[in-house]
């Protein structure tokens, strides 16, 4: 795989796609003393059949990239937040990533040095109350959001929880960042602005944001910080099952 610096890779993969293709033990090899003590701490087995699945994903996609370094071989190292970067002595390409899932689905964004984050949600979650975003959503947001006609607000709530989860990721700060001090402004020709409240230090046009749908109901939001506000950027999506399948 070839990545250029205004590139932005979203790698997808269902947990369904993979059943019965790749026997569990061979992910299992991929896996770090620590990557397979965590999934044992999972309770669930389809918890740990996930979290399985979301590591060979990381480690076989980065060895597309850079052939030099085995999918076993990838070793990792996580900020003060614990948001995970590679290893830097591992690769001289300095690839960035990050890793979202939810129910069925898996997604992993991959860039050249460039923070970015990512969120995938399923909007048929039937156990999410809408009310969340009165505690969660800034005032701009929640008064958009329930102005809306009803049958819309469900699919609003989710575009912008998924940006807020991307935006939030891509910093490396998770919810350390308040959800309420920062808002998201849809324009009519589909462009996604962000403005901010006092508590937070970061501009604007730093920053770069995408959403999309896979397999149609899925919603998938994207953040990038900018290295110039005068970019380009091509977002490529990529279906990851061969890739696993042959990694594995």
């Amino acid at each position: 795989m070839n990545i250029q610096a205004n590139d932005i890779h979203v790698w997808y993969i269902q947990n369904k796609d993979m059943a019965g293709k790749v026997p569990l033990e061979r992910y299992q090899t991929l896996l770090s003393d620590d990557e397979k003590q965590r999934k044992q701490n999972l309770y669930f087995v389809h918890h740990q059949y996930q979290y399985l699945l979301s590591r060979a994903l990381i480690r076989s996609v980065l060895s597309a990239y850079d052939s030099h370094v085995a999918p076993g071989d990838w070793r990792f190292v996580k900020n003060d937040y614990g948001k995970p970067a590679i290893d830097a002595s591992i690769s001289s390409l300095p690839l960035c990533f990050n890793l979202s899932h939810t129910k069925d689905m898996i997604v992993l964004a991959v860039t050249l040095e460039q923070s970015v984050g990512i969120d995938v949600e399923s909007i048929r979650m039937e156990n999410v109350s809408l009310d969340i975003a009165r505690s969660f959503f800034s005032n701009v947001e929640t008064e958009f959001l329930f102005a809306l006609p009803e049958p819309d607000q469900r699919q609003h709530f989710f575009c912008l929880w998924t940006l807020k989860e991307a935006y939030i990721k891509a910093r490396g700060m998770g919810l350390s960042i308040p959800l309420d001090q920062f808002s998201f402004l849809f324009s009519d020709k589909g462009g996604i602005d962000i403005c901010f409240g006092s508590e937070i230090c970061d501009t604007p046009k730093d920053w770069a944001f995408w959403q999309f749908s896979l397999v149609s109901e899925y919603l998938v939001s994207l953040a990038l910080k900018k290295e110039t506000d005068k970019n380009q950027y091509l977002v490529s999506i990529y279906y990851a099952l061969d890739l696993l399948s042959e990694s594995c």
